[in-house]
This record gives structure tokens, C-alpha cells and sequence, in this order.
């Protein structure tokens, strides 16, 4: 014995009927804690956390469905919060447990199809308690491009499309080309059967897709 501390804690003001210690025992970090607990493990209730609510989304048959699941915990300071979608979820449907990144293809149902998927959060705490959303996913037809009769030089093309979604129209002159470019800005959809005029003055032929970006 040399007189060298192993351990020491500098301390402020302390306040009637509240604990400080390590949490969870023999950790770095010093918490306030409600219930003292001499001469025992030291303990802070675990609360349930909480999730953010998902908006509902509607996409094309064919379409990956997209969103990124949000949630809190009042002890987030010491807990790991793991996402996962309860039973009952469509085939290829899947979430990133630590980042709540959900995505599925849309592919599994004929449309239209109604899918309510619930999403799950689950603290690392004594006891795991967990949180659920529910989102909906509205699976419609599948995204169909249409051409017209040539106008002045210019190919009417025609696509179904949904509101709240935006489309792009792109082409190649050749389909060996590596990139697809860009005709004009994307376009809103509006639920309805949208048309953007190609000019062909100056092509013989040319190779056109639509793309939800």
C-alpha cells in the first residue's frame, strides 16, 4: 500500500432523497438517481421509450417503399434502443436495427393492396420495455409508360402516376450509352395519367423510361 487511490469521485452539492453513482455499476459516467440503494447494485427505473409517429405511404407495385423510424428514451444516456418489425410483416420487408431504416419491395401482393406493417423499439434496460407504430403502405398499380402518335416533331409520353410522388422521364439515344439522361425537371404527380412531350426534330430514334427519384 502506497497511498495511490484506485478509485475517488469529486462531488457537488447533493440534494435530500437523491442518489449519484455509476451507471450501471462500474461505469465512467455518474448519474442522479431516484431511489438510493446503499450497500446494492445501483438502480434508475427503466421508463418505455417512445417512437415517432410514420407517416402512411402509397407506391407503385414494383416500388421500394422508404422510411427511416425516430425514437427517444429518457435513459438514452445509457441504453441502446433496437428497432424491429413485429410478426406479420410482407415478405422482403425488413428494418436496420440500430438506425430504423425500413425499406420493402412491393412486389409480393397483386395492387391494389392495403399492408399494415408495426414497427417496434426496444430499450436494453431492467426490464427491455418497447414502444409500437403502426404504418400503413398502399400498394397500387404498377408504373406503365405510354407513347403517342409524333406531333410536330414531338412523341407525347404518357404515365399513371400518384400524388405526392415525383417522376422523372430520362433517355438514350443508344442503349449502350452508360447513363441515362435527364428531359427536362421532375414532374409532381397528381394521382391522375401525366404526359411530357419528347422533341424527336432532330432523332431517329431514341430509348425513354420513367424513374421515381
Amino acid at each position: 500500500m502506497d497511498g495511490t487511490p484506485i478509485d475517488f469521485v469529486n462531488y457537488g452539492l447533493q440534494g435530500s432523497d437523491i442518489s449519484e453513482g455509476r451507471f450501471p455499476d462500474g461505469g465512467v459516467t455518474r448519474f442522479f438517481m431516484p431511489t438510493a440503494t446503499p450497500q446494492t447494485n445501483n438502480i434508475i427505473p427503466n421508463t418505455p421509450p417512445t417512437l415517432d409517429p410514420i407517416a402512411s405511404r402509397v407506391v407503385h407495385f414494383g416500388q421500394t417503399a422508404r422510411f427511416t423510424a425516430t425514437a427517444a428514451d429518457a435513459e438514452g444516456a445509457f441504453q441502446t434502443l433496437t428497432f424491429s418489425l413485429d410478426p406479420g410483416f410482407p415478405a422482403g420487408a425488413s428494418i436496420d436495427p440500430s438506425t430504423g431504416d425500413f425499406t420493402w419491395l412491393a412486389n409480393n401482393f397483386a395492387p391494389p393492396s392495403t399492408n399494415v406493417i408495426t414497427v417496434r423499439v426496444t430499450d436494453n434496460g431492467t426490464p427491455p420495455l418497447s414502444a409500437t407504430r403502426p404504418v400503413t403502405i398502399t400498394v397500387l398499380a404498377a408504373l406503365r409508360v405510354g407513347a403517342g402518335i409524333p406531333t410536330g416533331g414531338l412523341l407525347p409520353l404518357t404515365f399513371n402516376t400518384l400524388s405526392g410522388q415525383d417522376y422523372q422521364v430520362e433517355y438514350k439515344d443508344n442503349l449502350d450509352d452508360p447513363d441515362w439522361i435527364p428531359l427536362g425537371s421532375p414532374v409532381p404527380g397528381t394521382g391522375a395519367i401525366l404526359e411530357v412531350d419528347a422533341d424527336m426534330t432532330t432523332q431517329d430514334q431514341r430509348f425513354f423510361r420513367v424513374v421515381v427519384p
